[in-house]
């Protein structure tokens, strides 16, 4: 997968920090990706998606007002959310593993940490276009990505059973 193929993305970046705006859609349109939507609160970006199909967010974790974790939980389970199932990848400075694993149940699909590389902006971006996660929703209320990229058959109990054709699985 080139930058062409990537031409057609809308690509959400939602930041309070202009300077990492920037330079998110320097990468971004170094991939041919043109139609790059910024939005400096989550309050913003969520009016953004209102009102544009957008295919991928870059969410930063600190914001004023929600920060990056009360956005994803509005996405996922907003009663008005424009799309729950946007792939989401958080992008912040904050690289411990229990910040990682707050973002993941929040239902955020992928995390990078700042600084960031163009090749890992893009590998990302190319997980989500060509490899997309089944959603689920599981008894303790989380609605998200499914954290298995693939189903694993050596693994046969009643919570990670295979996936079902349809986009949401419960896991009950």
């Amino acid at each position: 997968m080139g930058g062409d193929d990537l031409q057609n993305l809308q690509v959400l970046v939602v930041d309070d920090n202009r300077n990492f705006i920037s330079i998110m859609r320097s990468i971004l349109n170094g991939f041919n990706i043109k139609r790059v939507y910024e939005a400096r609160s989550a309050v913003a970006a969520f009016e953004i998606l209102k009102v544009h199909s957008i295919d991928i967010a870059f969410v930063d974790l600190k914001m004023d007002g929600l920060d990056g974790f009360e956005f994803a939980h509005l996405i996922r389970n907003g009663t008005d959310s424009p799309n729950p199932y946007l792939p989401l990848i958080m992008v912040t400075s904050d690289g411990k593993l229990s910040t990682v694993k707050q973002a993941i149940d929040c239902g955020i699909d992928d995390y990078l940490t700042k600084p960031i590389k163009p090749i890992d902006v893009f590998n990302r971006i190319r997980a989500a276009v060509s490899k997309p996660r089944r959603y689920i929703q599981t008894k303790s209320g989380y609605f998200g990505p499914d954290r298995r990229r693939t189903a694993d058959s050596r693994y046969t109990g009643p919570e990670r059973r295979a996936p079902r054709d349809n986009d949401i699985i419960s896991l009950d």
